[in-house]
């Protein structure tokens, strides 16, 4: 069990803590007291899930409120909460099992697109073959510009630009590093 102790001076919160309680807990002006206020001596005793203060017994969820002049007391008991704790088994294999996934897919990519490179005509077939629609036209222009062999068919490239007065830069090729 554990028990909430908020003490206000004024009104004014001043100490908000949280005590666990296995047989018995101080409060208030006693020496040794896990939370301290003036006013009052309070003995707080645990007796299986309920907690007993000044002859009142609280259960969880029960709050005492205690004036003592300009000091307020407010204790309320909460049953203890465990947290679970993850498997000491196998560990959380989601990450791992993704991360495989990507890596797989990322080389299914590369080698998709390895075959492309190596292998443009069958691609385009294979392409054309698959659908006959809108990626037929496709398919059939990627063909026709693979099959290009006579280079005089091809336009002539555009004209360099006038520069006119502009600085031109030459370059000179270097030789290899030794």
């Amino acid at each position: 069990m554990n028990l909430s102790v908020q003490v206000s001076l004024h009104g004014v919160p001043v100490v908000d803590r949280l005590v666990p309680v296995r047989d018995a807990v101080r409060l208030g002006e006693a020496e040794g007291a896990e939370v301290s206020f003036p006013g009052a001596d309070l003995r707080v005793v645990r007796h299986g899930r309920q907690l007993t203060v000044r002859g009142r017994v609280l259960v969880p969820g029960q709050s005492l409120e205690l004036s003592l002049g300009s000091v307020e007391v407010s204790l309320q008991a909460l049953e203890r909460r465990s947290w679970r704790r993850a498997p000491q088994g196998l560990p959380d294999l989601r990450l791992l099992l993704a991360t495989g996934a990507m890596v797989l897919l990322g080389f299914a990519w590369e080698v998709a697109q390895d075959v492309a490179q190596q292998n443009p005509d069958e691609v385009a077939v294979l392409v054309h073959e698959a659908t006959q629609e809108p990626v037929a036209m496709v398919a059939t222009l990627l063909r026709t510009a693979l099959e290009v062999k006579d280079q005089a068919a091809l336009p002539a490239p555009p004209a360099p630009l006038d520069t006119g007065d502009w600085p031109t830069a030459t370059y000179t090729e270097l030789p290899p590093a030794p």
